[in-house]
């Protein structure tokens, strides 16, 4: 038997703009490393690794102001975003379509 808890969260401001800011970042990297993987099977025919799109996306944070953003939120979750994402894409067919 299946039991079922629910949770209801009555975050403040400051909390709500953490959670909001968090999943917009835990967002953006997903729809970045899913367009990059497309880009890379094109050219390469391969896909590109958890670990790499991490390196590639350091660099990106490091080099250009436009992602500084990016270093506000914690860095765990963007790790944990990327390989939750890599290790659901195990076949080519859920991102070539």
């Amino acid at each position: 038997m299946i039991k079922v808890c629910k949770i209801r969260i009555y975050p403040n401001k400051t909390q709500a703009k953490l959670i909001y800011d968090t999943l917009g970042c835990c967002r953006y990297v997903k729809n970045q490393y899913i367009a990059t993987n497309i880009e890379y099977y094109k050219d390469e025919g391969k896909f590109l690794s958890g670990y790499d799109f991490s390196k590639l996306l350091t660099k990106k944070k490091k080099n250009d102001e436009k992602y500084l953003w990016l270093k506000e939120n914690y860095p765990n979750i963007k790790r944990e975003n990327i390989y939750f994402i890599c290790s659901t894409m195990l076949k080519p067919e859920v991102i070539i379509q």
